[in-house]
């Protein structure tokens, strides 16, 4: 550091006249740590940082953004109560449909029978479906197709016992199947059909009802939460008791059909 000093101080003086020169940018040596500046006013430097667009605010002073609206929350979105009023008129279709082909004695009837298999306390009861298929045969008859030749006896018991005047007949090229002639239809068998099918209207009724219920509910729901308008959903329920209306409608279309076509048939 020394030996730097004093050659600087050489340096710094005159060589004809020895007088100290004053110290300059442009006569001051390199140093090695110190990289020589500039003092010209004409110079600017210019700073490869990005600029800085201010600090993010605190949390508590940001301002939240809106949420975004699911399905849930739309109240126009009928697609669950439409669903399920599709899926009770599918299921009223195919009572009705039973009911048509032989009031009581239909397959899905004689197959929800129950078959007691074994003797005593510790025999299994089971549905008849489980053991056997229940076939129609021409416009008034079934076949019973016993799977298992050891529960063929078990199964005439039931059917003998189930107090729907049946007559099972063994057919002679497979005993394992047994016919169930059905009986003409008599008055007051029409009348009990017919009783049968407004039943299963009611039933639909109940659950279109119960789930217009639900729906109502989910748009209260909202309503109460604020996060759609009363005035949305007020228009959502009339336009919901539109659709219940007509699966309503539905509902008794079809159980006046199946009810003129058994008195009438």
């Amino acid at each position: 550091m020394a030996d730097w000093s004093l050659e600087h101080s050489s340096r710094a003086r005159d060589p004809l006249s020895g007088v100290r020169l004053l110290s300059t940018t442009a006569n001051r040596p390199l140093h090695p740590l110190h990289p020589p500046r500039t003092t010209s006013p004409y110079h600017r430097t210019f700073s490869t940082t990005p600029l800085l667009h201010g600090k993010r605010p605190p949390k508590q002073f940001q301002q939240e953004e809106p949420p975004k609206a699911k399905a849930a929350d739309d109240p126009f979105d009928f697609s669950a109560l439409e669903s399920s009023i599709q899926k009770t008129l599918e299921k009223l279709k195919d009572e009705l449909t039973n009911l048509r082909a032989g009031g009581r004695l239909n397959p899905t009837a004689i197959e929800a029978l129950r078959v007691k298999l074994g003797k005593g306390a510790e025999g299994e009861t089971v549905r008849l479906g489980d053991i056997a298929q229940v076939v129609p045969r021409g416009g008034r008859g079934l076949v019973v197709q016993v799977l298992d030749p050891e529960h063929l006896k078990p199964t005439l018991s039931t059917l003998l016992s189930a107090n729907l005047n049946l007559t099972p007949t063994p057919l002679p090229q497979d005993p394992t199947h047994l016919l169930l002639p059905i009986p003409p239809p008599t008055r007051d068998s029409r009348l009990q059909t017919a009783a049968q099918a407004a039943k299963h209207g009611e039933l639909a009724s109940n659950a279109i009802r119960n789930v217009r219920a639900v729906t109502h509910k989910r748009l209260r729901a909202l309503g109460l939460a604020k996060t759609v308008r009363m005035d949305d959903v007020k228009k959502a329920e009339k336009v919901m008791e539109r659709v219940v209306e007509k699966g309503g409608e539905e509902v008794k279309r079809l159980v006046e059909g199946a009810r003129k076509a058994v008195l009438e048939g």
